[in-house]
């Protein structure tokens, strides 16, 4: 995942409620719809890589086969946390713990999930 933004190959997607049009010019109206889409658009692209806010963490998720998630040993103010995730549908296939240090506050550990597919 380093350098995933920098990467020529990887091209961040707006989802927005006031965005109506994709560069393409295709209308988006649901989760589902943008996904069918995207599938097309960025079809050699590996991967789509979901950027919250909290509703779009919650529409995305049942979609997702792997998540990355931080975290962060402190607690923040905010009234938008990602949704509940049910640990049982997912397998843990990385862990890296991050210390305290000059370039981040806060100990955290970013966490790698992968989600079984039905055939194995």
């Amino acid at each position: 995942m380093d350098g995933w933004f920098s990467d020529v190959s990887s091209t961040p997607l707006v989802l927005s409620r006031s965005l109506t049009d994709l560069s393409d010019g295709a209308s988006v109206s649901t989760i589902d719809e943008a996904v069918m889409k995207m599938a097309i658009v960025y079809a050699d692209h590996e991967e789509l890589v979901v950027i919250g806010g909290g509703e779009v963490y919650e529409l995305a998720l049942s979609k997702a086969g792997r998540l990355v998630i931080s975290d962060i040993d402190a607690d923040f103010d905010g009234d938008v946390r990602f949704p509940e995730i049910d640990y049982g549908q997912w397998r843990l296939v990385s862990e890296v713990p991050h210390p305290q240090d000059t370039e981040n506050a806060h100990t955290f550990v970013v966490r790698t999930w992968e989600r079984p597919k039905a055939n194995s």
